[in-house]
């Protein structure tokens, strides 16, 4: 609408100075307003650079503001003129801009591989984590891609960015991780201090130990940040829960320890000088052991003397009351064992005698299916012996290992 005004009042004009206007006129001149439509698009974004001079830029817009005015009262040629002027215009202001970008991407370029040559040496430093270590290597393979005469800034800018970004989430990453890291380091005097306290048994000292060795390791190297903080948390807890022990390790000896180590005198004499069945001195034995490892604090939770004690006490009371009956046991166990052994050799004195008559007998005895009869000395198999229980009797298929034996007078095949 508002070109088909323009136009009208083009036409007006020229019928003002007598020219005759037609609908061809009219075509005409909406032709040059579309020409001039497409050229201002040019001059503008040809302001809009950055690479565009104040001086340059004073010219676009003195043509674009020249033509406006010309449309009103300048013939159809005039402004046909002015077009092509500006065609020229703008073809060497592009170039201009062409050559401007290009000098530009060099500059920042050369301000690229500075800015990267910085953020090389901060990678070398403490604290940088591998997952940053590799983006800066992406990063130099970037560089390495641009073209030697880059003539555009975009890309440049691009890796540009990148390496700001990554250089300022390197610098908070190593804040956080040197905090972190001295975290780790009071833990450590603090579990230097906690080693020292005598409550405290071999197994958490060596845990501690253990725990400060982790720590030292984090904060000499480490791959993340939240590995550091995963450390720091977990080493919190063991110092907290060993310093705990501790406090409630101590309660327990003040409340308990002479009665303890008293009890542990009086089981060792009972054991020394009592009549007791095996099942008792091993019994007094392990509560013994029970005892002098709670003491010792090698196998003790916190609480465990007052209980241990509570208990083997009561044991003990038991096994010492039952002292004075012990002779009277001893003997009827000795009599026992006695008839045992009588027992025992009555039949082993049969068992020779069954196998000396076995071994006297004429009788052929034949080996089972799918078995024969080994001589260990020879290793010799047969299949039919006399006395079976001088030989060994094994499967077919293990006696495929062995050879099979002559026949003799005690085997045969």
């Amino acid at each position: 609408m508002k070109l088909k005004q323009m136009i009208l009042s083009i036409a007006v004009t020229f019928l003002s100075v007598g020219a005759v206007t037609t609908t061809v006129d009219s075509s005409k001149y909406q032709q040059i307003e579309e020409l001039q439509a497409k050229q201002e698009a040019k001059m503008k974004k040809a302001i809009a650079s950055e690479f565009i001079t104040p001086e340059e830029t004073q010219t676009l817009n003195t043509d674009m503001e020249n033509f406006r005015r010309a449309q009103k009262t300048e013939s159809r040629k005039i402004l046909l003129e002015m077009i092509d002027k500006e065609k020229s215009t703008i073809k060497k202001i592009e170039k201009n801009l062409v050559h401007n970008e290009a000098e530009i991407a060099k500059k920042e370029l050369f301000e690229l591989k500075n800015q990267y040559r910085t953020l090389e040496v901060q990678s070398k430093e403490a604290f940088v984590f591998k997952e940053d270590k590799n983006k800066v290597v992406e990063i130099k393979k970037e560089i390495d891609q641009l073209p030697k005469s880059i003539k555009k800034v975009q890309p440049i800018r691009a890796i540009s960015n990148k390496v700001g970004e990554l250089s300022a989430s390197i610098r908070k990453v190593q804040t956080e991780a040197k905090s972190a890291s001295d975290k780790l380091k009071e833990l450590n005097n603090q579990s230097e201090e906690l080693s020292e306290k005598n409550y405290l048994g071999s197994t958490d000292r060596d845990a501690l130990e253990k725990d400060r060795e982790k720590n030292s390791q984090l904060i000499k190297n480490s791959d993340s940040i939240s590995a550091i903080e995963t450390r720091e948390k977990e080493s919190k807890e063991l110092i907290d829960r060993l310093s705990k022990k501790s406090d409630e390790t101590e309660k327990d000896f003040k409340d308990n320890e002479e009665n303890a180590r008293n009890l542990s005198k009086f089981i060792e004499t009972l054991l020394k000088e009592g009549e007791l069945h095996s099942d008792e001195k091993t019994e007094l034995n392990k509560i013994a052991k029970t005892l002098n490892d709670t003491l010792d604090l090698t196998e003790y939770k916190p609480g465990d003397l007052g209980k241990n004690y509570s208990a083997q006490k009561e044991t003990y009371d038991k096994y010492e009351k039952n002292n004075l009956d012990r002779k009277a046991e001893k003997k009827k166990k000795e009599e026992e064992e006695k008839a045992t052994k009588e027992k025992a050799k009555k039949e082993e004195e049969e068992k020779k005698r069954k196998e000396a008559a076995s071994s006297n007998s004429e009788e052929w005895h034949k080996a089972p299916a799918g078995k024969r009869y080994l001589d260990k000395e020879s290793q010799l198999t047969y299949k039919q012996v006399k006395n079976p229980s001088n030989f060994e009797e094994i499967s077919e298929e293990e006696a495929a290992k062995y050879k099979p034996g002559h026949g003799n007078g005690s085997a045969k095949q």
